[in-house]
């Protein structure tokens, strides 16, 4: 394809949640340049030239109709980097750098950044260029890697080209991807003190120059530039977590986190911005970025540093249990809980490190069924989460797993419903009733009160339902608020009530509300720390308990004890009630 001699070409390598709406609104932006973005991903490159795009972002595909609407269009989604590339004035790399595995063998195993995919990427362009270039990292990156970068294509380039390398770190929240590009706070552009690396950092300026105020597009060194990027996620966790943390204090003491983070972010010095509390965060950035920091603190031997980066996400994954347990402790009166909300947080479909996942793993492994329903996630994408997150117990989420494909199957009959996405549609008006609300494209929470059964519980993972919502007979559970629920004994009565019409006998029910989760829980828990030279012990009681249990509802949890103890070739000795590993790898759980 031939292109006017004064249009420049700007290629990203990397089609996903960065380099396509960065690059979509780059040709938005600035119609005089040709944009590529580029992607090995065959069907991820196709999805992007269809009307079913990859990345879900509001305002997205309203942009790229724009773009393809005009009568020379400057945009283009390929595979094609051997033809791309070595006609590129600007290549951005937007490759993702996960934390590195979780692998005794690996040096920063779970929270050094794993680069491989990066560093592969660059050496690839430098392999394919064949003129002067400029390089900008829009990956999430260490201090040092625009120096690496440049190495690298030092070593690749054919002589006479000239290469520089800038940092231009990305500051987008899923769900608000297009608004914060369209209307950045900042723009960083990072470079050497070179005359080389300061005009090519005017080149990229002038580009954003094109619809970003220049007090907005902040130049500095590279190193400042990638440090930044992991500070500012830093900071954004450290409040997240802080204000969690204080809603663990308001609920003991009965105090309410809402009325503290109001009166909080009212000093002009704290600020009411990520003062909200929740069930935690999630995303492919927060954790990574601040694990990214901590391994970097203990590389450089600042333990103390590194142990407080940590916290942070320990306490982030404490809060999401704790309100997963909070709904545990309701047994016997909750057996089928729905869950409103998959993704990490609204107007997206992405699930990496979801709250979610974690939340409803802790409930399967406590015996409840979850019905779960998100719009904007596939139930292929629902399921693989939650069977990679049980692990060698994964064939639980066969018979305790349920993905609903609307709001109302998935309440109906459950006991209980958590709302973990803040949904624009799941808010609730007392002064909107019936029709009106329906009209509005709101969730009928009167309609879903009817449909559940005792104890109807409402967990509001965001603290972001109107209180009155308990009229319609729901019992509200918020985060570090009051709970407002009905009496105790109304609530066992509605139970009562339920349990007599589904004709259960009431041994079997005492039999299992006494018993319910069983040992097998606890021996599992035990296996999975179980090494060849270490034995453990259950008690003689608790296994011939279980070995008794026969319950309908428990049938589950035998089946999972006994195929713990299949796959791990452990043996029962009735006589001293010892637990042997004689083999076979550790079960994790």
């Amino acid at each position: 394809m031939s292109h006017p001699k004064e249009k420049k070409i700007l290629a990203c390598i990397g089609a996903g949640y960065v380099g396509g709406p960065t690059g979509a609104v780059l040709a938005l932006q600035v119609p005089d340049i040709d944009v590529y973005i580029l992607d090995k991903n065959a069907a991820r490159v196709k999805a992007w030239n269809s009307d079913q795009l990859p990345v879900s972002e509001p305002g997205l595909h309203a942009v790229l109709q724009e773009i393809w609407g005009r009568p020379q269009p400057n945009l283009f989604f390929s595979t094609d980097l051997n033809g791309v590339v070595p006609k590129a004035d600007i290549v951005f790399i937007a490759v993702e750098t996960p934390s590195k595995l979780q692998d005794a063998c690996i040096i920063g195993a779970g929270a050094a950044p794993d680069l491989r995919n990066f560093r592969a990427a660059v050496q690839q362009v430098g392999d394919l260029v064949t003129k002067d270039v400029i390089i900008v990292n829009k990956s999430t990156v260490p201090c040092g890697a625009a120096e690496e970068t440049a190495q690298i294509m030092r070593q690749s380039l054919r002589p006479g080209i000239k290469c520089e390398v800038l940092s231009n770190p990305e500051f987008l929240a899923e769900g608000t991807a297009i608004e914060n590009l369209l209307n950045p706070d900042r723009v960083l552009i990072g470079s050497s003190s070179a005359p080389g690396g300061l005009a090519a950092a005017a080149t990229l300026s002038e580009l954003y120059a094109r619809w970003v105020p220049g007090e907005r597009i902040v130049t500095m060194s590279t190193r400042s530039s990638e440090m930044s990027k992991l500070a500012a996620n830093m900071l954004l966790s450290q409040r997240i977590s802080s204000i969690n943390a204080l809603s663990a204090i308001c609920d003991k003491l009965g105090a309410d986190i809402t009325e503290v983070s109001r009166a909080c972010g009212l000093d002009a010095r704290i600020g009411p911005s990520m003062l909200r509390a929740s069930v935690g965060f999630g995303g492919s950035c927060f954790k990574k970025d601040v694990l990214h920091l901590a391994s970097t603190a203990h590389a450089l031997e600042l333990d103390e540093v590194a142990a407080y980066f940590n916290s942070i996400v320990t306490l982030n994954e404490y809060q999401t249990e704790r309100y997963a347990r909070s709904l545990v402790e309701h047994r016997p009166t909750i057996y089928t809980l729905s869950v409103l909300g998959f993704a990490f947080k609204p107007n997206t479909g992405d699930t990496r490190e979801s709250p979610a996942i974690s939340f409803i793993r802790c409930l399967i492994m406590n015996g409840m069924s979850v019905k779960v329903y998100d719009p904007l996630v596939t139930k292929s994408g629902i399921v693989d989460a939650i069977r990679a997150s049980l692990r060698s117990l994964a064939f639980l989420a066969d018979s305790h797993l349920t993905v609903a494909d609307d709001v109302y199957k998935a309440c109906d009959g459950t006991n209980a419903v958590a709302v973990l996405n803040p949904w624009k549609n799941l808010e609730y008006d007392p002064t909107q009733r019936g029709p009106e609300q329906h009209d509005l494209g709101k969730v009928r929470w009167g309609k879903i009160a009817r449909s559940m059964r005792a104890p109807k519980l409402l967990f509001d993972g965001h603290n972001f339902l109107n209180t009155h919502i308990v009229s319609l007979g729901f019992q509200l559970q918020g985060v570090g608020r009051h709970v407002s629920l009905n009496s105790d004994r109304v609530w066992r009565e509605e139970l009562a009530a339920e349990i007599e019409a589904s004709g259960s006998s009431n041994g079997t029910f005492k039999e299992f509300t006494a018993f319910r989760v069983p040992q097998a829980l606890h021996a599992a828990n035990q296996l999975s720390k179980m090494n060849s030279n270490i034995l453990h012990t259950i008690s003689t009681k608790s296994s011939r308990r279980l070995s008794k249990l026969q319950s309908p509802s428990s049938g589950p949890w035998l089946l999972a004890f006994q195929r713990i103890l299949t796959e791990t070739s452990v043996t029962i000795d009735e006589r001293c009630g010892p637990i042997r590993k004689r083999g076979g790898p550790p079960l994790e759980l």
